[in-house]
């Protein structure tokens, strides 16, 4: 029987019907061709290049399928000191009623497989974002290996995390009001940012988990999702990919079985903040967001999982070029609004 704290969704355009686990559709007609031409053209994976030439390339394609550039009333780089060295942030303020002088925060973390990505990758994405939901966004460029392995990454997330939550005031936020949120590696982070707000009595309001990694250890002898096998080539993100990122993330195998970098392998879920978790019906990830997902409700934690089934991994970063990303971004968009960042009682 499901268990009654989780909601399973299927996101088909503008409608939401529920599914059984495993029925799926064909693949977005946009998106077929975009990976048909991909291979015909022969275009390089970033796996295939040297780190900082896979940085520019990440960049330039996540930008180019991103969606147009947003005029907001404040976009803001700063700097938070942390060990070692300092924290380059970017905060967006979107435009807001003057009636409404709190707003609510995302804390936003960046995919790219702990490798790739940046602040500049994701600025038109993180525009859009804060101009939708009405919320500040800040995005965090965190240290990327392989200058900077596990555990710099995470570290780098508990920094700012506790930064956010004791500078609230001066960022106009509303502390009641902090989601922390990240897609692929991103998401990996808001999890264990989401359980350390947890130990630490951080007054978390939600969790938006956007097709996490959250076991590793399935490419190190682990766990094995049908999800994995199934997507393990073809659909951009594949299991020479992951692997490459586990290499130059997690060097020694044995630390893809550190709960810091496989939170699904926590002992416990309980009082953890209500989560949103998207997975991608041809995303090699899928399974384990599901799971993810399932452990947070036997915990008795609010779950709600919309499951974008005809869509890959990392199509936010399509949200420009193809419509049923860009849909799929709206209706996360008013689901945010409406359970996470909404106004508590009073």
């Amino acid at each position: 029987m499901r268990n009654s704290n989780i909601v399973f969704l299927i996101a088909l355009k503008h409608n939401e019907t529920e599914v059984q686990k495993g029925s799926f559709m064909a693949l977005d007609p946009e998106i077929d061709v975009i990976i048909k031409a991909a291979f015909a053209a022969g275009g390089r994976s970033i796996c295939t290049m040297p780190v900082p030439e896979a940085r520019a390339a990440y960049r330039e394609r996540y930008r180019m399928r991103g969606p147009a550039h947003i005029d907001l009333p404040r976009v803001h780089d700063f700097t938070v000191a942390s060990d070692p060295g300092s924290l380059t942030c970017r905060l967006y303020v979107p435009k807001t009623p003057s009636s409404a002088p709190l707003l609510p925060l995302i804390l936003y973390f960046h995919g790219g497989g702990f490798v790739v990505g940046d602040i500049e990758a994701y600025d038109l994405q993180s525009r859009l974002l804060a101009k939708e939901t009405g919320a500040l966004v800040l995005v965090p460029d965190y240290r990327l290996a392989p200058e900077h392995p596990f555990p710099a990454a995470l570290e780098d997330a508990e920094t700012i995390l506790e930064w956010v939550f004791g500078n609230a005031a001066s960022l106009d936020a509303d502390p009641a009001r902090i989601v922390v949120a990240g897609d692929s590696a991103g998401g990996n982070l808001a999890a264990h940012c989401t359980r350390l707000a947890r130990a630490r009595s951080l007054p978390l309001a939600g969790q938006a988990l956007f097709y996490p990694v959250t076991d590793f250890t399935t490419y190190a002898g682990g766990a094995r999702y049908p999800s994995v096998e199934a997507f393990s080539s073809g659909y951009f993100l594949d299991r020479v990919m992951m692997e490459w990122f586990m290499d130059l993330y997690l060097p020694e195998r044995p630390l893809a079985r550190d709960l810091r970098a496989s939170p699904i392998l926590a002992p416990d879920f309980e009082g953890q903040a209500p989560a949103l978790i998207v997975t991608a019906g041809f995303d090699p990830l899928r399974d384990m967001g599901h799971a993810y997902a399932e452990r947070l409700s036997q915990a008795g934690v609010a779950v709600r999982t919309l499951c974008f089934d005809t869509l890959i991994h990392n199509f936010l970063g399509m949200i420009g070029g193809v419509e049923a990303a860009a849909k799929a971004f709206h209706g996360i968009v008013e689901d945010l609004r409406g359970r996470l960042l909404k106004p508590g009682p009073g």
